[in-house]
C-alpha cells in the first residue's frame, strides 16, 4: 500500500524528482504549457517553498545534489538567483513561484474570519508548545477582535493529540492534506479566500500567497520549536528589520507588491518563454552525453 507521502504510480507523476510534486508545483507548470503531467516529467529541481537565500536550501540536501550533479535547477525569485549566482550556482533560471501560474484570485470573504498557519513539523522534527501556541492564539484573536478563528495544521501535525489542544479551548483546526494532496494549492486558495487575515510564526509560503491575493498577512505569535531546531531567517526579526521590514514588528502587512517580489512575480512566463527555460537546460545536458542521441530532433520542434 502507498502512505500519504507517496505519489500516484504513474510513469512520470512518480519521478523524476519526487519534490518537484510537492504541492503539485510541477503539474502546474506542465498543465501551464499545455502538456500532460502524467507524461511530462521535469529533469532538474525546483525550489518548493519560500525561502530566503538560494531557493535549494533547507531542504532534503538539494543544494548539494544540484552542486554535485550540475542539475538544471528553477528557483523563485531575484533574491534566490542572485544568492544562487554568488554562491557559485549560475546555470539556474528564475521562473517564479509555480502558486502565480494557477493566477489565484480571491473571493469575497465569508465571514470575518482570522486563520492561523503554525510552522509545521518534518517527519524527523516534532514542534512543540503547542499548548502555549494555542493560548496565544486565543489572547490575539480577541485583542484584534476577530473571534472566528482557524489554525490550519499540516498533516503531520494534524494529530488527536495537538487537535486536542485546540479543540479543548474551542478552535477549529482544518488540514489540507499530505503534499501529494490532488490540488493541494487549490485547496489552500479555497482555504484563504474566506479569510480576513492571515497569521503565521514565520515568513512563510502559504503567507505570500493570501498576501498576493490581497489578504493581509502577519508574523507574529511564539515561535513553534523543537530541540536544536533552527529558528531560520523568516522568524528571526531582526533579519526581518533589515531584509523584510514590511513584515517585522508583528503588523499585518497588506501591500501586494512584497509578495509579488517574495514570489518572483517578475519572472512569471508566457507559456513559449516557459517551455524554453524548462527544457532547454536539460536538452544541453543531454547533448553533453556522447553515448546518448536525442529522442527526436529538438530543434526542428514547433
Amino acid at each position: 500500500m502507498m502512505g500519504p507521502d507517496c505519489p500516484p504510480k504513474y510513469p512520470c507523476v512518480a519521478g523524476i524528482y519526487l519534490s518537484n510534486l510537492w504541492y503539485g508545483h510541477q503539474q502546474i507548470l506542465i498543465e501551464y504549457l499545455g502538456l500532460d503531467p502524467m507524461l511530462v516529467p521535469l529533469f532538474g529541481r525546483l525550489q518548493n517553498g519560500w525561502q530566503p537565500t538560494t531557493g535549494l536550501d533547507y531542504e532534503q540536501g538539494m543544494r548539494l545534489e544540484v552542486s554535485w550533479g550540475h542539475d538544471p535547477f528553477w528557483v523563485w525569485s531575484r533574491r534566490n538567483i542572485e544568492n544562487c549566482r554568488a554562491a557559485g550556482l549560475t546555470w539556474g533560471r528564475a521562473i517564479g513561484a509555480p502558486f502565480l501560474y494557477r493566477n489565484p484570485r480571491r473571493l469575497d470573504a465569508l465571514s470575518e474570519s482570522l486563520i492561523f498557519i503554525p510552522t509545521h513539523s518534518v517527519s524527523t522534527v516534532v514542534l512543540t508548545g503547542w499548548d502555549g501556541y494555542a493560548d496565544w492564539v486565543l489572547q490575539y484573536s480577541g485583542e484584534i477582535g476577530l473571534q472566528n478563528i482557524t489554525v490550519c495544521l499540516y498533516h503531520l501535525d494534524f494529530t488527536e493529540d495537538i487537535r486536542k489542544v485546540f479543540s479543548e479551548r474551542a478552535i477549529d483546526t482544518v488540514c489540507l492534506g499530505p503534499p501529494f494532496q490532488k490540488d493541494f494549492l487549490g485547496n489552500v486558495v479555497s482555504l484563504l479566500s474566506v479569510a480576513q487575515a492571515v497569521v503565521s510564526d514565520r515568513v512563510c509560503s502559504a503567507g505570500l500567497y493570501a498576501l498576493m491575493m490581497g489578504i493581509p498577512f502577519a508574523v507574529a505569535g511564539p515561535l513553534l520549536m523543537s530541540e536544536g531546531n533552527d529558528i531560520g531567517p523568516g522568524g528571526d526579526q531582526d533579519w526581518l528589520r533589515t531584509n523584510l521590514p514590511e513584515l517585522a514588528g508583528g503588523r499585518f502587512c497588506d501591500d501586494v507588491s512584497v509578495a509579488a517580489r517574495e514570489l518572483g512575480a517578475e519572472y512569471v512566463c508566457s507559456p513559449t518563454e516557459l517551455f524554453e527555460r524548462l527544457f532547454y537546460p536539460a536538452v544541453r545536458r543531454w547533448r553533453l552525453m556522447p553515448d546518448r542521441a536525442l529522442p527526436f530532433d529538438f530543434d526542428k520542434q514547433g
